[in-house]
């Protein structure tokens, strides 16, 4: 099973690992966040694909929403520093709800399981899928920073392209960690901190209906039906120690929080 508060990897191993496969992402992908950050807890839908890539996509191709808005709660300038928190709204039909609107769109196309011990035996790589749902980004949140009682529109507050997905665990179970890194692109939270086009990521855990099998291919295999899936995570700016670590192949001890 899946340890839920961490996922400790030899670095030795993840080294070796990385010389002889360096176009996989390899899991897990994510530093730490330090600096904005927004957390979140979205409804999401899996898509099999057959032979085509496998979706994980919070709308269709046409570009309508299939699961519930009102997501992304509150938005942290100074992570980890946890005051002041800003509360994100969303303006519907002249009703303010509490928490923002996130749209995700992302696919799967390979895997780099491991067949060692100590590593998990399902890893789903891939990328960004929002042109393929009609999105402007991969990771988008609209909505407000203006409390009730003031009037407001909603916008584009947060907008990530993402350029490397990495979903993992062990198989068998239904939580997995979900990972992406990319660019900022958008958003005005992002502008107000003068972010764009700086590095992006999304990363938490996600609890899946139907259970994967060991070796899952997201090209070749269909081991389990289309479903639901419930994904509790942030999006921020990564520490910048630790994307330089990633530059140089050298990720340790990697720590995660539920």
């Amino acid at each position: 099973m899946l340890d839920r508060n961490s996922v400790t990897l030899c670095v030795s191993l993840l080294g070796a690992v990385m010389l002889v496969a360096p176009a996989a992402q390899a899991m897990p992908i994510i530093p730490t966040i330090d600096g904005p950050e927004i957390n979140f807890s979205a409804q999401l839908r899996y898509v099999t694909g057959g032979s085509l890539p496998d979706l994980l996509i919070s709308k269709d191709a046409a570009g309508n929403e299939l699961m519930t808005k009102y997501e992304a709660t509150a938005y942290w300038p100074n992570y980890p520093l946890l005051d002041p928190a800003i509360p994100l709204w969303y303006e519907e039909g002249g009703t303010r709800y509490y928490a923002a609107d996130l749209q995700l769109a992302v696919k799967f196309t390979g895997t780099d399981a491991i067949a060692a011990p100590g590593f998990p035996s399902v890893s789903l790589i891939g990328t960004g899928a929002g042109a393929e749902a009609q999105m402007i980004a991969d990771v988008e949140i609209w909505g407000t920073t203006v409390t009730p009682g003031t009037p407001a529109v909603n916008e584009l507050l947060w907008a990530v392209q993402l350029d490397a997905v990495s979903m993992y665990g062990y198989a068998g179970d239904d939580t997995f960690v979900l990972e992406g890194m990319g660019t900022l692109v958008g958003g005005s939270l992002a502008v107000a901190k003068d972010l764009l086009g700086q590095a992006g990521v999304i990363r938490g855990h996600i609890d899946l209906s139907g259970l994967i099998g060991a070796d899952y291919d997201p090209i070749a295999d269909n081991i389990f039906e289309e479903g639901t899936a419930t994904y509790s995570g942030e999006t921020g700016v990564p520490e910048p120690a630790s994307l330089a670590l990633l530059a140089i192949g050298g990720l340790g001890v990697l720590r995660r929080r539920r």
